[in-house]
């Protein structure tokens, strides 16, 4: 059964919120494994609306979804993918994002 990534990212500079949005609708073409295959079923991203947010917490201005064929393609994407790894390098060298929350299901 495929695992869906939820994810929620609080990115307050507007501008940077479309390159958000591309750069992880990107993510199933350009992540691979070491052997050069896809591994990502699907990847969408979208700016959020938030309607309920008690307490008020981050202010979430991009969702994500990223949809796996099993929880070690998770895995993968999480510890060893280098394209994720660089973008959690860029979001901690430049902070371009204020927050970040993940969180998996099953559909």
């Amino acid at each position: 059964m495929p695992i869906t990534r939820i994810g929620l990212v609080a990115v307050p500079d507007e501008s940077k919120q479309e390159l958000a949005i591309k750069g992880f609708a990107d993510l199933a073409s350009l992540c691979k494994k070491p052997d050069g295959s896809t591994y990502i079923i699907s990847s969408k991203a979208g700016k959020a609306n938030v309607l309920v947010s008690q307490p008020p917490s981050a202010a979430w201005t991009v969702v994500t979804e990223i949809t796996f064929a099993s929880q070690a393609d998770l895995d993968y994407y999480q510890n060893e993918d280098p394209v994720y790894q660089a973008v959690l390098k860029q979001n901690a060298e430049e902070k371009l994002a204020t927050g970040i929350l993940g969180i998996t299901t099953e559909f």
